[in-house]
């Protein structure tokens, strides 16, 4: 649903944003282990909107939405090294932005 949200056109940088963290919250809670959603719940309802914030100037909503795409199919496949692999693209992305963002700024 999530993935299907980020994909509409018109969606506002603040609707991408909340969109992505609520993708990401319902991998943390697709797993089904509550001791893994409690803790993950700072990063997910805090560090993840202050990275949208950082990087949302920077970012491919198209490359997003790929790698999004990317982890849920793996999940719904079973394959958990494509999962993980999509995941890890997923964070070098999401760091080479916040390089790419501290570098425009002289940082």
């Amino acid at each position: 649903a999530e993935i299907h949200r980020q994909e509409q056109p018109g969606l506002s940088d603040e609707g991408f944003c909340a969109s992505d963290v609520a993708f990401h919250r319902a991998l943390v809670d697709g797993a089904g282990n509550p001791v893994l959603s409690y803790q993950l719940a700072g990063a997910i309802e805090a560090i993840e909107p202050l990275m949208n914030m950082i990087t949302f100037s920077a970012r491919s909503r198209e490359q997003i939405v790929a790698l999004h795409t990317r982890i849920a199919d793996a999940i719904e496949a079973g394959d958990g090294a494509k999962a993980d692999a999509a995941l890890q693209a997923l964070a070098a992305y999401t760091v080479e932005l916040a390089r790419d963002v501290a570098a425009r700024k002289g940082g």
